[in-house]
């Protein structure tokens, strides 16, 4: 790794502190590309760092031409930029490779990127956690991230006794001999109709996540019938563009621009050749919508506890309320519920009541009390108490944390 990224050497070419720094973002100015750069931004501003930045497209043709007439002093490289890593490798201008997989992360001296394995875990003990038995994985094989989600996924699943099946396949741009885009549709919407259901189908972003959706639609798959849809990123305009709305993994965009600005300014001010550095940090939360809200349950009696608690899931209800409903004693219950979940009532009631809060502090702008109320708490206080219990946070820092990802 030694020779990966060399400091400048050339006399007078480091900046006095009082100067700007001049940096470069060679990142993609929509959707994840933004939050990269909010959280850049945010860190640059916050530490007093004088700084001025030019965006670089990715895929411009003149990209090098563009970095030559700037001559920044550092630069935020997006993964598969390498005429941009090249570039600054020959100037020995320091850089660094934001949002490549944990592979590649060893061929860069300075990285910050998600754990996208752990993205793949996460998505595989949702759906679990909602009784399926039977799952599906949509991505690219051409990008890292993809496959590193696909990993996770599948691996997670193996470990608890499920197989998975797979739809791994090459965007056009990298295929040798490209076809059509209506093809790949009909090609997915082909292998969904094959798959056993109900399927719960994980697509490696956003995207994946809307190309199942549509390939659903002309399969005649109902969704979330005979299919769940989960994606990945939380794309608020990808994941409304069909119905129904896309449940996806929220991802800390801007957290890892933040932690690269930071690393990056380390780099340029220090006076001897950066120590290797490689952050990966966890995904947030799944945000649940339409595609993906429901549980597939064998056992008839817990079907119907669980449908009770969906339907009542604004009311504050007791679990003795429940047992009123089905007619059943709670040592019965219980009994029902850890063979088909492994917990009790109780335990599932609190974690679908979290799971809508955290829903909530996603996608509005409520109050504590109001979601409190919406998620069938009786008061604010026990609802803080138990989201803490459960997250580990109290609403609060947990919105705050979904906050800091939200675009200017």
């Amino acid at each position: 790794m030694g020779g990966l990224c060399k400091m400048k050497k050339m006399p007078g070419r480091r900046r006095p502190k009082t100067v700007p720094l001049r940096l470069s973002a060679v990142l993609p100015l929509t959707s994840h590309g933004q939050n990269l750069l909010v959280g850049a931004l945010r860190h640059l501003n916050a530490s007093g760092v004088r700084w001025t930045i030019r965006p670089v497209d990715p895929a411009s043709p003149f990209l090098k031409e563009e970095l030559d007439q700037w001559q920044p002093d550092g630069a935020l490289i997006q993964s598969d930029t390498p005429e941009a890593v090249d570039w600054c490798r020959k100037s020995g201008t320091p850089y660094v490779k934001v949002l490549c997989g944990a592979r590649e992360s060893g061929n860069h001296l300075l990285t910050s990127s998600i754990d996208d394995s752990a993205v793949g875990r996460m998505a595989a003990e949702y759906y679990l956690s909602r009784g399926y038995r039977h799952f599906a994985f949509v991505g690219n094989g051409n990008y890292a991230f993809s496959l590193e989600r696909h990993a996770g996924f599948e691996g997670y699943l193996r470990a608890h006794g499920c197989d998975v099946f797979n739809f791994v396949h090459s965007t056009p741009e990298f295929d040798p001999k490209p076809k059509p885009r209506i093809l790949y549709h009909s090609a997915l919407a082909d292998w969904l109709a094959g798959l056993p259901k109900p399927v719960a189908v994980f697509g490696g972003n956003d995207w994946e996540a809307h190309d199942v959706v549509q390939a659903c639609a002309s399969a005649g798959i109902s969704i979330p019938g005979e299919a769940l849809v989960l994606g990945a990123g939380d794309d608020r305009l990808m994941c409304r563009l069909c119905t129904p709305e896309i449940s996806s993994v929220k991802l800390p965009f801007a957290r890892v621009g933040s932690d690269a600005a930071r690393i990056l300014v380390t780099a340029i001010r220090g006076k001897q050749r950066p120590k290797p550095t490689a952050v990966f940090h966890p995904p947030i939360t799944i945000v649940t919508r339409p595609s993906s809200d429901d549980y597939h349950i064998v056992n008839p009696l817990v079907r119907k506890a669980v449908n009770y608690m969906q339907a009542q899931m604004d009311k504050p209800v007791k679990i003795a309320s429940l047992l009123r409903h089905l007619g059943i004693s709670r040592p019965n219950l219980e009994r029902h519920f850890k063979t088909e979940f492994g917990h009790t009532p109780l335990v599932e009631l609190r974690r679908q009541r979290i799971e809508r809060a955290k829903s909530l502090l996603a996608d509005t702008g409520l109050t504590n009390a109001e979601m409190a109320s919406r998620s069938g708490f009786s008061t604010n206080i026990r609802f803080i108490v138990v989201f803490k219990q459960l997250t580990g946070l109290t609403p609060a820092v947990y919105r705050e944390k979904l906050q800091y990802e939200n675009t200017f």
